[in-house]
């Protein structure tokens, strides 16, 4: 299983796929659509449906490529965690700033405003509280170089 992922992100976006707009977003792309490949094979053998091993394949054998798989998947569950974590520090970063340009009283309003159209265009994750847990976590590690090492 994907850890700390929420399976329905990859499945979604894969669906709703348009053209990437930059090489950040051509990256999220084909990282979305290989976990989405991956996940349907998932659902599939957790429907039931049975693996045959040849009598040439050993178990062994099999379990060694079981093995790179699961490494593979954990590696880039890994790289898409990091950047999901650095997106939401740079949406919270943008927001403070472009709040601080602003006049505050309009805040909770350009906050709401931006959870609709977020959530319009790219789905789940863009709700209010998750837009100022965003903002929150921008002003809690302000420093860049913290960070890049997460």
């Amino acid at each position: 299983m994907l850890p700390l992922l929420n399976k329905r992100i990859f499945l979604n976006t894969r669906k709703e796929a348009k053209e990437p707009k930059t090489k950040a977003h051509e990256k999220w792309l084909f990282l979305c659509h290989l976990f989405s490949t991956l996940i349907e094979k998932d659902i599939a053998m957790a429907k039931g449906k049975t693996i045959q091993i040849d009598d040439n394949v050993t178990h062994k054998f099999f379990d060694d490529i079981a093995g790179l798989v699961n490494e593979s998947r954990n590696r880039v569950a890994v790289i898409v965690n990091r950047e999901i974590t650095i997106l939401n520090w740079n949406i919270g970063k943008a927001i403070n700033n472009y709040l601080l340009n602003s006049r505050a009283e309009y805040g909770e309003q350009i906050v709401a405003t931006l959870s609709h159209e977020l959530t319009n265009r790219f789905g789940k994750g863009f709700t209010k509280s998750a837009l100022n847990r965003m903002i929150n976590f921008y002003l809690a590690y302000s420093n860049e170089k913290i960070v890049a090492t997460l």
